[in-house]
């Protein structure tokens, strides 16, 4: 009996611990810029079109289009995202869309939401991509999660975007 109540106390200031977490990092942000030996718009349309895509973030299976013009501002898209055996519906929505200079798309589902920002760069006979990517749970369970999961989300999208590179320099219009 008399380790019941120190193992109790463990356990809850365990989980407040991780609570705490959340609130201290609610969202968790990736930066990085990445050189392709590519014109502007070859890198540009490796972005938005969607046979591509799952090129390069192969853990998009699936995406359709749901309403708007595709393409244009306001676009949603109905994306199936693959982790290990869960398959996650989100819905992704283009913020701004300017041909060859930039591309904001917003997610979204019930445990999460988060952007991509994308921007071009000529830079001689290459294109400079400066890219931010952001995430955050829609509750504090999630939001800690993320924080904890931070060195795998940043992995992932230094490993996403170095596929995205081999994925523009292989395309046949080079």
């Amino acid at each position: 009996m008399k380790f019941i109540k120190p193992i109790i106390i463990l356990c809850l200031a365990v989980v407040l611990s991780f609570f705490t977490l959340g609130l201290i990092n609610p969202s968790v942000t990736v930066e990085d810029k990445i050189e392709v030996n590519a014109m502007i718009s070859e890198a540009f349309a490796s972005v938005i079109e969607p046979t591509t895509i799952n090129k390069w973030f192969p853990q998009i299976t699936n995406i359709k289009h749901f309403e708007g013009l595709p393409y244009t501002k306001g676009s949603v898209e109905k994306c199936i995202l693959q982790l290990e055996d869960e398959q996650i519906e989100i819905e992704a929505q283009i913020e701004e869309i300017n041909p060859y200079k930039s591309s904001i798309v917003s997610f979204q589902n019930h445990k999460f939401k988060g952007s991509v920002e994308m921007f071009f760069n000529q830079n001689g006979k290459n294109t400079l991509v400066t890219y931010k990517i952001s995430i955050e749970g829609n509750n504090i369970f999630y939001r800690a999660l993320f924080a904890l999961s931070k060195p795998i989300i940043e992995s992932e999208s230094v490993l996403a975007f170095a596929r995205y590179k081999e994925v523009v320099e292989s395309l046949p219009y080079l």
